[in-house]
């Protein structure tokens, strides 16, 4: 019996302790609670003095259009809740609406081409502007593609020359060693392949050029003949010979081979 009271003496202790603790914590809060209401009410008085400071100092058309701009927002406010009203007494949300104005016009509409009633969307429907204007679009796609891969090919070109030219410059380092240590190797020379790679020199004549198209001419025509090289002079000694004696007014020039009667458009027409 004399443990079972000690032991509730303790407990009523404990709990008076706590309930002392509790208040204390309480009466802290409270505390806190006072000094920040107290802060925010000076910091809404120090606001409250500094906007009629400035009142103060603005000046009559200051304070109007301030006055102004306040009506305006409250107007603003006021209309927005009565359309919001009007929306709700009108049972139909404008949201609503409009996702049923697409819903009509896009979903659901499963008709078929070859239906009397079916009309064919305005984003679907060709026409010659459109038709020339995607050809004009494709015809510059296609011009810039060009571009781009001869531009792509120009630059290789170009490199692969440089290696060529840098490998022939070791080359030539190569052999001068080879000489010093009299050791014959076989170097591998790059070459380029100009009428392939570069087929644009074939519209460059030079004069080398000329002499070989005339030698090839002048064979030609003698094989034509039936002639050698040899029996030329005497050709042409025979050939000034009939020119001298034939009348020039009478002379009828030899039809030349494959040639063809000049017309023009209009002649064309009337054949």
């Amino acid at each position: 019996m004399l443990e079972n009271e000690i032991i509730g003496k303790d407990a009523d202790a404990d709990d008076d302790f706590i309930d002392d603790g509790s208040k204390d914590d309480n009466k802290v809060d409270n505390e806190r609670q006072k000094e920040k209401e107290k802060a925010a009410a000076l910091a809404a008085k120090q606001k409250a003095a500094q906007q009629a400071a400035l009142n103060a100092k603005k000046s009559e058309g200051e304070k109007k259009r301030e006055q102004r701009k306040l009506e305006r927002e409250d107007r603003k406010r006021r209309i927005e809740k009565l359309e919001k009203q009007e929306a709700m007494h009108s049972g139909e949300d404008p949201d609503d609406r409009k996702e049923i104005d697409i819903a009509q016009a896009t979903y659901g509409d499963f008709k078929l081409k070859i239906a009397p009633d079916y009309t064919v969307p305005e984003n679907q429907r060709v026409n010659f502007s459109k038709k020339r204007q995607q050809m004009v679009l494709l015809e510059g796609s296609i011009h810039k593609l060009k571009v781009d891969f001869n531009q792509k090919i120009q630059e290789l070109k170009i490199r692969k020359k440089e290696i060529v030219d840098h490998v022939t410059l070791l080359n030539a380092r190569l052999t001068e060693i080879n000489k010093e240590l009299t050791v014959k190797e076989e170097l591998f020379l790059p070459t380029i392949d100009k009428e392939v790679e570069y087929p644009e020199n074939f519209f460059e004549i030079q004069d080398e050029d000329i002499v070989a198209f005339k030698a090839r001419k002048e064979a030609e025509r003698l094989k034509e003949k039936g002639l050698k090289p040899a029996e030329k002079q005497e050709d042409e000694g025979e050939d000034a010979e009939e020119d001298e004696a034939d009348d020039v007014r009478t002379t009828t020039l030899p039809a030349r081979k494959n040639a063809k009667v000049q017309a023009t458009e209009i002649d064309n027409e009337f054949a």
